[in-house]
């Protein structure tokens, strides 16, 4: 019979100097080897260096997302704080005990880095949205990430008693990686989240749209933006000196349809003595905007017409686009209450739309997009009609222009005769 259907083995016993992997090299070409301890090393090597490269893109990603949430360098580092504290007391506790970074630790290191983040993210928005850790709504924050870390390091833990090498690995390894985890969020970030969101600091600037987006500065990264956005390309920043009176002769504001609260902000810098009351009927913008007046000012949830009886007389009310969204039994009863809300020789500022002749500009038809999304119904005027309207509740005009960058943009400045208040 033939020999070239046969199959030889020949088993070898390693000397003293023997190497696996010179071995390897210089006779596979020969045929098949099988050395179990060269092939234990490799595989270990291969699953060492897959899993190392997945937990690098890993953690590059979870950076570049977290950059991408909070539009935040400092807040980026602050959530990732603690999922390095974790790291950092996870492989010296394994020193201390004698074990080795195996491939099984290296496996579930993943999973301790995204839960690990979970927790890092609830603190740190908690404190962004709420700015007070003793609002009720942290301490269910609070809470809800500490039932979330006992529930998993009951499981671990469970695995950390098993007799299975590969369990017990998995056990020990999730079981120091979360709780440290959990240890960094509780205990490093409260401290840093304070310093961090403390309303004390003050602008250096003497800028006037910088000391105003600085209000905004410690807000989620949308009303942040809107600010930033706001200031830069709205023309109302550089049409309403025009129009309002001097730093030194406001006490108090009245700002109505305050929105997020950015002119709110803006007239609190130029009058440095006023304080405010600000009204808007969306209770997401009037929470950003009380975070930006801070301590100067209060912001109500209600309808344009629902001015508090307790508000102080105000020297400057303020009505900028928000005319428009109010038909004319509603505008008209406004007009009414604001001439009540208003001190002797206040000023009325307002700043409203007309539809222009001819060719429409894009935001205009963004604004008509966005009015039927929301299911609402918009209500234009003639600068005539408001004028009367206007004279009808008690004020007197004063001037009258269009903004000087948008040609559907238009002012109007009354005052309110004493009289009338």
């Amino acid at each position: 019979q033939g020999t070239e259907n046969l199959v030889r083995f020949i088993t070898l016993e390693p000397g003293p100097h023997y190497d696996g992997a010179t071995f390897y090299k210089k006779y596979h070409t020969f045929g098949s080897i099988y050395d179990p301890g060269f092939f234990s090393r490799q595989l270990g090597k291969l699953l060492f260096a897959t899993f190392s490269k997945i937990l690098l893109i890993l953690g590059i990603s979870i950076i570049i997302i977290l950059l991408l949430f909070y539009l935040s360098l400092p807040l980026t580092v602050i959530t990732l704080l603690p999922v390095g504290f974790a790291y950092v007391c996870t492989l010296g506790t394994l020193r201390l005990m004698g074990r080795s970074l195996d491939i099984p630790s290296l496996m579930l290191s993943i999973v301790i880095l995204g839960m690990g983040i979970d927790y890092s993210l609830f603190f740190v928005r908690a404190h962004q949205r709420y700015q007070d850790p003793g609002h009720p709504s942290f301490g269910l924050v609070r809470m809800a990430v500490f039932m979330a870390a006992a529930s998993t390091l009951i499981g671990f833990g469970v695995l950390a008693g098993a007799r299975h090498s590969l369990l017990h690995s998995i056990g020990i390894t999730c079981l120091l990686g979360i709780g440290y985890s959990l240890l960094g969020a509780f205990l490093l970030l409260p401290p840093i989240l304070n310093s961090y969101f403390s309303t004390a600091k003050t602008c250096p600037s003497k800028d006037l749209a910088t000391r105003t987006l600085f209000r905004f500065r410690l807000l989620e990264p949308y009303p942040r933006m809107f600010a930033r956005f706001k200031l830069k390309f709205d023309p109302l920043f550089t049409d309403l000196p025009a129009y309002i009176p001097k730093p030194d002769a406001v006490t108090h504001i009245l700002d109505i349809g305050c929105g997020y609260g950015v002119p709110a902000a803006w007239c609190l810098e130029y009058f440095p003595t006023a304080t405010l009351t600000a009204l808007d009927p969306d209770p997401e913008r009037t929470r950003v905007a009380s975070l930006a007046v801070g301590n100067r000012g209060t912001v109500f949830t209600g309808w344009a017409t629902d001015i508090p009886q307790e508000t102080q007389p105000a020297d400057l009310i303020l009505l900028l686009d928000m005319l428009h969204y109010i038909d004319d039994k509603g505008l008209q009863s406004l007009f009414a209450s604001c001439a009540r809300a208003a001190a002797p020789g206040a000023s009325l500022v307002i700043r409203y739309t007309v539809k222009p002749e001819g060719r429409l500009s894009l935001l205009w038809y963004l604004e008509q997009a966005r009015i039927r999304l929301q299911k609402m119904s918009a209500h234009y005027r003639s600068p005539r009609k408001i004028e009367a309207m206007l004279e009808e509740s008690g004020f007197t005009l004063a001037e009258h222009g269009v903004s000087h960058q948008n040609r559907e943009l238009f002012w109007l400045k009354a005052t309110v005769s004493q009289e009338q208040s």
